[in-house]
């Protein structure tokens, strides 16, 4: 207590608050209908106010009860409000007058486990192996049916003199992946979330947000939700679907025990992770660079005339292009000299091994990675911020019509920037 006293107890107190369906809130706000705290106000008739044609009962409506309060969101009164609002319909429709829900609770009824419950019917209040016997006997009254009561009575009865066996007979391994369907606006997560699961995108495409705007839109194949995992904090973006789509969901103790025991994962994960750099992430790494660099340009810095590959070569020319290069990853172009690509050494490698491709199969036969483009008129500075935010360790240089014209490798900008920082220590 604020005392400083102690009151010794083995009481578990909880306050779990209840909400109503995202779908009324979305109905409320989209015909601005009168309500009260997310519930539809109502006429004691169940007619929403304000309207004759239409009608709202249950625990999303705030019906009023004789004293003028609203009816708490309970089954009994929800039960009651549905089968006089059927009624009420029916009047309306034959011009009979309306009737107004009165109804007066019976009571509240709590299990609390063990055996036990407590109650308060009719103003007599009980509790224990009393309270519990009478909350069962309230179920098993509601339910529809002769043959669900028997069945359900039996149930309990046999439990009564054999407890339940929870040996585990189902030896199958527990499913770790989950599904989710969104529609077009709903989120996966905001900004301020805790962090919980890792997404694959099965289907449809999320939009990636930071306060500052739309970071990456990502489609089917792609993946998002490492970074806080990896970092253990709560979400910095917000995800939202842009289209109906389905996600593949990985918990948070799976992810961390796959990132942590397989390197390769681990290392992969790691590195697409930067593509999650808010804006101020960012912007701190580029600043660390000299302000003169920062302000040449991409042509100032850029490989003119790279090594490419095109999509009709043959795997056996690429074989040769990549000895002459001495470069591990090749731009792949198309007949109008604009990037497809980025053709990796490893995985060519990788194909023939396995048996999928042959030397004298298309280059476009291969898997061909995505790549970075930047015009070669922008500044050093854009590059930086370009590789800040991906795994890419050199961008595609294209020309005003977007033609390739060149690479600029990372490595090129980082020793640049340390020649110029000897130059200025130099005595």
């Amino acid at each position: 207590l604020s005392t400083g006293d102690v009151i010794e107890t083995n009481t578990v107190v909880t306050t779990v608050g209840n909400a109503n369906h995202p779908v009324m809130k979305q109905l409320i706000d989209r015909y601005q209908l009168p309500n009260e705290k997310g519930r539809l106000s109502t006429e004691p008739t169940m007619q929403v106010k304000g309207y004759e044609n239409l009608w709202s009962a249950g625990d999303c409506s705030a019906v009023p009860q004789k004293d003028g309060s609203i009816s708490p969101a309970t089954a009994q009164f929800a039960m009651r409000q549905g089968t006089l609002l059927g009624k009420n319909l029916l009047a309306a429709r034959n011009n009979r007058p309306l009737e107004p829900f009165r109804f007066k609770t019976l009571g509240e009824m709590a299990a609390l486990g063990h055996r036990n419950a407590v109650g308060k019917i009719l103003g007599f209040k009980v509790s224990g192996l009393l309270g519990w016997l009478m909350w069962r006997a309230t179920y098993l009254f509601k339910l529809p049916g002769l043959e669900q009561k028997a069945k359900v009575f039996f149930e309990w009865n046999l439990e009564l003199l054999f407890p339940r066996d929870i040996s585990l007979l189902n030896v199958k391994m527990t499913e770790v992946l989950g599904h989710a369907h969104l529609e077009k606006g709903d989120p996966v997560y905001h900004i301020g979330d805790p962090s919980f699961s890792f997404y694959l995108i099965e289907k449809g495409h999320v939009q990636i947000d930071d306060n500052c705007g739309s970071v990456r839109t990502l489609g089917p194949g792609e993946h998002f939700g490492e970074r806080e995992l990896l970092h253990d904090t709560k979400r910095q973006f917000d995800a939202i679907a842009i289209e109906p789509t389905t996600l593949i969901a990985l918990d948070k103790m799976t992810f961390e025990a796959l990132t942590k025991n397989s390197l390769t994962l681990g290392y992969y994960l790691n590195r697409s992770s930067v593509h999650y750099l808010n804006k101020e992430e960012r912007k701190a790494i580029v600043d660390q660079s000299s302000p003169s660099l920062r302000q040449k340009r991409v042509e100032d810095f850029m490989h003119r005339d790279p090594v490419v590959l095109r999509g009709t070569d043959s795997i056996l020319s690429a074989m040769k292009a990549f000895k002459k290069a001495h470069d591990p990853f090749l731009p792949v172009v198309d007949e109008e000299n604009r990037c497809k690509g980025w053709l990796r050494l490893d995985l060519a490698f990788d194909w023939l091994h396995q048996g999928k491709v042959r030397l004298e199969h298309a280059v476009s036969q291969l898997r061909i990675l995505p790549c970075l483009r930047i015009n070669r008129g922008d500044s050093v500075e854009r590059a930086l911020l370009e590789f800040a935010q991906n795994p890419d360790r050199a961008l595609i240089v294209v020309n005003e019509d977007g033609q390739l014209v060149g690479v600029l490798p990372l490595l090129d900008l980082i020793l640049a920037d340390a020649e110029q920082r000897e130059v200025l220590i130099a005595p």
